[in-house]
C-alpha cells in the first residue's frame, strides 16, 4: 500500500479537506528469497491472477470517496463499503491473457478525503468471502493461503494545508471593507 496525491506523487501527508489515494499493489514473491521455493518456474509463468482483501481505516480522519481498478485486473471487480472504516472485498482478476510475471502490479486505487487533522493507518487484512474473492497465481493456477500473503499498511498525516489557510485568509481580508480594517 502506498499514499499518492492525486497527480500520483507519493507522499506521507496531506492537507485537511484534499482529496488523496491509497494505491494497492500485488506481487508473486514465488523463489525470492525469504519467500516460497517454486523450482521449475519460469519468471515468464508467474503472476497474480486475482486479489480481494479488505481495506481498513480511521473513520474520524478520512472518508471514503471512491475505487478505480486498474487496468491490469479489470475483471471481477467488487468493493463494498456498507460498513464504516471498511472497503470490504476489494479487489480484481486479471481477466485473460499472459500471466504477468514477477513484477508489482497496481490492483487499484482507493481515493479519501483528509476530513481531520493527524496520523492515520491504512491496512489490508484478508477478504472473508471465500473462494469467491480469494488470491490466486497465474501457474500453476492455485489459491494462495493467507499465511502466504504479506498484508501491508501504510499511515498518511492529514496537516493544515498552507495553501488553504493563505486562501482563507485572502478571502476573509476581501470580506472586510477597507474603512472597517483595523488601522484604517
Amino acid at each position: 500500500l502506498e499514499t499518492r496525491d492525486l497527480n500520483g506523487n507519493v507522499i506521507t501527508q496531506i492537507g485537511h479537506g484534499l482529496q488523496f489515494e491509497v494505491w494497492a499493489y500485488v506481487q508473486d514473491m514465488r523463489n525470492v528469497p525469504g519467500y516460497q521455493s517454486a523450482p521449475g518456474l519460469d519468471d515468464a509463468e508467474k503472476g497474480v491472477f486475482s486479489a480481494y482483501m479488505d481495506l481498513l481505516y480511521d473513520t474520524a480522519l478520512v472518508s471514503f470517496a471512491g475505487v478505480e481498478f486498474s487496468s491490469n485486473y479489470p475483471a471481477g471487480t467488487n468493493f463494498d463499503v456498507g460498513v464504516p472504516g471498511i472497503v470490504n472485498e476489494v479487489g480484481a482478476l486479471q481477466g485473460t491473457g499472459l500471466p504477468y510475471g514477477p513484477s508489482e502490479k497496481l490492483l487499484y486505487k482507493a481515493t479519501f478525503t483528509a476530513s481531520e487533522l493527524g496520523t492515520t493507518q491504512f491496512r489490508s487484512d484478508p477478504a472473508d468471502d471465500i473462494p469467491l474473492h480469494e488470491t490466486t497465481l497465474n501457474q500453476p493456477e492455485t489459491q494462495v493461503d493467507y499465511p502466504q500473503i504479506e498484508f501491508l499498511a501504510t499511515t498518511i498525516q492529514v496537516i493544515e494545508s498552507p495553501d488553504l489557510v493563505k486562501v482563507r485568509q485572502r478571502y476573509a481580508d476581501r470580506a472586510v471593507p477597507a474603512d472597517q480594517k483595523a488601522g484604517g
